[in-house]
């Protein structure tokens, strides 16, 4: 299918996960990996109320997406390495993050605001910057 429609109304506000799944895979179908990449990211790094490993599932799909662009397509191949780079980055933090998370799963249910935070460390990446 390559209506000129599907991809305006799947990006047509309000944006959801779900929506943003079926674009990201359109994207993948038809060549365009980068494109699916900069969906899966976005997904990724939404409001959307996705768990942490479900977030590193997109970053890790959204840097193999990236990786099979072709270099030589359209002149993006500056800005294709660089996003590359950055998914890379953001990758490697959430699997840091993730490894924590699960270091700290025994003490969830601790007094105070400690069950608090890591709670918010499973619902939210995290960034160097």
């Amino acid at each position: 299918m390559r209506s000129p429609f599907l991809v305006a109304h799947l990006k047509r506000e309000p944006v959801t996960v779900p929506k943003y799944q079926l674009l990201w895979q359109f994207y993948a179908k038809a060549g365009q990996p980068l494109c699916a990449a900069e969906i899966l990211a976005a997904i990724a790094e939404s409001d959307a109320d996705l768990l942490l490993d479900k977030c590193l599932e997109y970053l890790t799909l959204a840097v193999a997406n990236a990786k099979s662009h072709p270099m030589t397509i359209g002149g993006r191949h500056e800005t294709a390495i660089s996003f590359l780079t950055d998914l890379e980055e953001k990758l490697d933090v959430a699997q840091v993050q993730l490894e924590v998370h699960h270091a700290l799963l025994p003490h969830l249910n601790d007094p105070g605001e400690a069950g608090q935070k890591i709670k918010h460390l499973n619902k939210t990446l995290l960034t160097l910057r």
